[in-house]
């Protein structure tokens, strides 16, 4: 046998596709959870609803019309007005001979007795004009006869909302009359927050009865999903729901005769104020919780307060002592203290709360937070303190005790406005060994 030599040759290709490479980020996010001013605490209240309601087809008055003479009728989702979406609330099998229907159904019902006497009576109204739903739905509505199938439905909006800001919800909800609490359940959600549960017990009634109920939430994305859910038997059977409306909350309160606004996590915009204080006198104090969390990737932090003096007017009182009555002085007379408040309650409580700062002068400082080689692990949550003064301000590093004195002359800041701004900066901490918070230009973040 004879082999014969070619110009042939054995290969191979090996191929790997689809890799990835993508960029991560660093996010920091700011909440203002607590202030004080004088020993007297910023508390949320006095919370109006302002705007227009963000609830489209509020009061489920159509379109959708109900026309039948029943004076109730089933309506697919998509059909069912202007921002509401429906969905099954269980997953079910085949009943009564049918298949539940693939696109979820919504039924309304209609005021007074049209006809059927067992469905519609005189004393079935909605809560406000024409129209209400009920949230243990239907299958086949007037089509053909099928009772008690499991039903239950679930209504929705996905609704424009600002992040942090909060919001009221209020609506009606009715007993189906006749039946009992396990008939007349209702879940209500913004996205998938639980707000209440509501039950009410119709048991031996003939007529609605439309009770209010109003919820509070603060918006965690740009879009919320208001939704109420049927619960209890799943059985085509109760849960009335009327006259929905969601507002946006302006919430301030009064402290000390000033506006103060805290806030949950966000990020931030001109209006989010931390001092607005318009009659500060020597010997004023005052101390504020602020909340930093670094999304994703692990980083350092630093804070600075610096800002604008101006004169504003110079009175006859403050003439002998203002050499420079062109420029403020209220600045210099602020003494500022930052820590890290690891139970963010307020108060400085050495040697497990560290010292970041102490009695700048004129503000105009770094507060170095987290600085290499220790930087906040990403996810986390960290908490800054700090204690103003409008004085000489005393720091004791061992009880955690912080003073302020008003004694001295301060003549030359009379009426004088420190306009302050308070900045936070966050930069990566991966292969970045060497970072300070001395190092950054303030005017540049």
């Amino acid at each position: 046998m004879v082999f014969g030599v070619t110009n042939a040759f054995f290969s191979d290709t090996e191929t790997s596709t689809e890799n990835v490479l993508s960029a991560g980020s660093v996010d920091l996010k700011v909440d203002h959870i607590f202030a004080s001013y004088n020993g007297e605490n910023c508390q949320e209240g006095n919370c109006i609803p302002t705007g227009l309601n963000l609830i489209l087809n509020d009061g489920f008055e159509g379109p959708p019309t109900v026309t039948h003479s029943t004076g109730w009728d089933i309506f697919n989702d998509g059909t069912t007005g202007l921002g509401w979406h429906v969905e099954w609330v269980n997953s079910t099998t085949p009943f009564g001979g049918f298949d539940r229907p693939t696109v979820a159904k919504i039924e309304f019902h209609k005021n007074g007795n049209l006809g059927n006497t067992n469905d519609i009576s005189d004393g079935w109204v909605a809560h406000g004009g024409k129209q209400y739903i009920e949230l243990d739905s239907d299958w086949v509505g007037h089509t053909a006869t099928l009772n008690n199938e499991p039903a239950l439905a679930r209504i929705y909006q996905d609704v424009p909302t600002v992040v942090g800001k909060k919001y009221q919800l209020k609506y009606w909800h009715s007993y189906r009359p006749g039946q009992g609490l396990s008939e007349n359940t209702m879940n209500v959600y913004a996205d998938t927050a639980p707000l209440r549960t509501v039950t009410a017990d119709g048991t031996s009634q003939s007529n609605t009865l439309w009770i209010e109920y109003v919820d509070e939430f603060t918006a965690t994305n740009a879009l919320t999903r208001i939704t109420f859910e049927g619960s209890g038997n799943d059985n085509s059977l109760g849960i009335f729901l009327d006259d929905v409306s969601l507002y946006e909350l302006s919430c301030q309160t009064q402290l000390n005769g000033n506006s103060c606004s805290l806030w949950e996590e966000k990020d931030l915009t001109k209006n989010d104020i931390f001092w607005n204080f318009d009659d500060v006198k020597p010997g004023d104090y005052g101390r504020n919780v602020v909340s930093l969390h670094v999304v994703d990737n692990d980083a350092y932090i630093c804070a600075s307060v610096d800002g604008d003096d101006d004169e504003n007017e110079l009175i006859e009182s403050e003439k002998p002592f203002d050499t420079t009555p062109d420029i403020g002085e209220l600045s210099k007379y602020i003494k500022l203290f930052a820590w890290k408040d690891l139970d963010f309650d307020g108060v400085y409580e050495p040697p497990t709360e560290i010292a970041l700062a102490e009695n700048f002068v004129d503000l105009l400082n770094n507060i170095p937070f987290a600085e290499s080689p220790n930087p906040v692990t990403g996810g986390s949550t960290n908490y800054l303190g700090l204690a103003w003064c409008f004085g000489e301000q005393t720091v004791d590093h061992t009880t955690g005790e912080i003073t302020c004195s008003g004694e001295g002359s301060y003549d030359d800041a009379q009426t004088d406005i420190f306009e302050a701004v308070l900045r936070f900066y966050t930069e990566q901490s991966r292969n970045n060994p060497s970072f300070d918070c001395d190092s950054l230009d303030l005017d540049t973040y």
